[in-house]
């Protein structure tokens, strides 16, 4: 993504902290990829990460749970993004 959906500013890749909200449980996914706009700040997401968690509780809804996914993509980066969820 080059160009931000909302005001059309310039994307590019940084770390974020993001808290994730699932139900009554709140996951704060550290160190997470993501490109953020540099003009309005918006943020956006590689959905996988997120997804796999919130597909996992729905289906199996465990007491606690830990998804690490681990991603590498082109240009030498890599993403480790670890979340978390108790009950």
């Amino acid at each position: 993504m080059d160009r931000c959906y909302f005001c059309r500013g310039n994307v590019s890749p940084k770390k974020i902290e993001h808290l994730h909200r699932w139900g009554d449980a709140l996951l704060l996914v550290k160190g997470l990829q993501a490109e953020v706009c540099e003009e309005c700040q918006e943020v956006y997401l590689p959905p996988e990460s997120l997804q796999i968690l919130d597909d996992l509780v729905a289906v199996l809804q465990p007491r606690r749970m830990t998804v690490v996914g681990d991603f590498s993509v082109r240009g030498g980066i890599k993403t480790l993004v670890t979340a978390s969820y108790p009950k």
